[in-house]
């Protein structure tokens, strides 16, 4: 008996010990290390002109001349030849004149006599010039019919220019083009918000991107999920006749552009009223309201005289920076090859097109 209870009580007395000892120790528990996501902080680049369009009357007379004596790359190469040096990134315009083999073709709803159409091989004045997309939303892009619409797009797309803004349906007109830089995606919208609604493309009839503001603003929020950076390029408000006094935003453009940055777009680029419009920034993104014109082969006057066109540098964040510059784009002077407007002109424009003052402005002539 005495020995088994001198067992009993070693046992029980190295049981306690043992409790003791573990309670001065802990067992490191396994560390779990976080990854934390990153974020790319680079910033693109972009280059956005007003309305393009090439190659006929007034326009195609000219380039004629120019290749009779030098050669069609020549002429090809001569309307931005004097500015395609500043474009920089992504280089985008809104082509108004179909570039097609299908004729001219009058419909009903449109109340303007103007139809515009290039022949095929003007889109190497946009190749040469170094675009890298093109959109298609506006109210001349059916004006050779909806096979002259998808001409253009097969005409653009066979010499590597992305083009947004047309489709077989809505669904697809609403679709933006993907463009990649620099490990980042950027989602190109393009939509029409001008007459004929003819040209408006439907659940089941091909056409522009066309649509309520609602479907819109919510294809643009869509967006978000596909891209890292967001960019509306619209054709919207009236047409102006002449430069100055500077086109003022109604306040519908101006409560719809923000709905734009408000769910998820960097920055809005708008054309259509051939005039030059004010620019504003915005939270993190910034609009301008219009580009006015940039080539136009339909006009042979001087009632638009001055345009500019942009360079914005856009990161995950929004706005990084912006130049606006200036440039003169009368034909009867240019001969349909706009130029750089001199430092005193070009800052007059500036000042009256720019809201106010923003830090992340970079002025061109310094």
């Amino acid at each position: 008996m005495f020995i088994y209870k001198s067992k009993k009580s070693c046992l029980l007395l190295m049981i306690f010990t043992l409790i003791i000892i573990s309670s001065c120790f802990t067992i490191p528990k396994k560390t779990i290390i976080k990854k934390k996501k990153t974020i790319n902080s680079s910033s693109i680049t972009i280059t956005a002109m007003g309305d393009l369009a090439l190659n006929f009357m007034m326009m195609k007379e000219t380039l004629k001349k120019i290749a009779k004596q030098k050669g069609w790359d020549y002429a090809y190469n001569y309307p931005f030849s004097l500015i395609k040096n500043e474009f920089k990134g992504i280089i985008f315009g809104n082509l108004e004149a179909p570039i097609t083999i299908y004729p001219v073709t009058s419909y009903g709803d449109k109340n303007e006599i103007f139809y515009f159409k290039a022949d095929p091989g003007t889109e190497k004045i946009l190749k040469m010039a170094g675009f890298n997309l093109i959109t298609l939303a506006n109210n001349h892009m059916m004006d050779c019919t909806i096979k002259g619409m998808f001409n253009t797009k097969q005409n653009l797309e066979d010499i590597e220019i992305k083009t947004a803004g047309i489709g077989n349906n809505l669904q697809k007109a609403l679709q933006p083009v993907i463009l990649q830089r620099k490990g980042l995606k950027i989602a190109v919208f393009a939509f029409n918000k001008s007459y004929p609604l003819s040209v408006w493309a439907k659940v089941n009839k091909p056409g522009t991107a066309g649509a309520s503001d609602s479907v819109l603003v919510e294809a643009v929020r869509q967006g978000r999920a596909l891209a890292d950076i967001i960019i509306v390029s619209i054709h919207w408000g009236k047409e102006k006749k002449t430069d100055y006094p500077i086109d003022l935003p109604s306040p519908y453009q101006k409560q719809l552009a923000k709905r734009f940055i408000d769910n998820g777009a960097s920055a809005l680029f708008g054309h259509h009223s051939h005039a030059v419009g004010k620019v504003e920034t915005y939270k993190n993104g910034i609009i301008f309201y219009s580009l006015g014109d940039t080539i136009f082969s339909g006009r042979h006057s001087s009632h638009h005289k001055h345009s500019y066109f942009a360079r914005v540098k856009l990161s995950t964040r929004g706005l990084s920076s912006f130049s606006i510059i200036p440039i003169n784009i009368d034909p009867r002077k240019n001969r349909y090859r706009p130029w750089i407007l001199d430092k005193q002109k070009g800052m007059k424009m500036i000042k009256e097109v720019l809201s106010k003052k923003d830090p992340r402005f970079i002025n061109y002539y310094k």
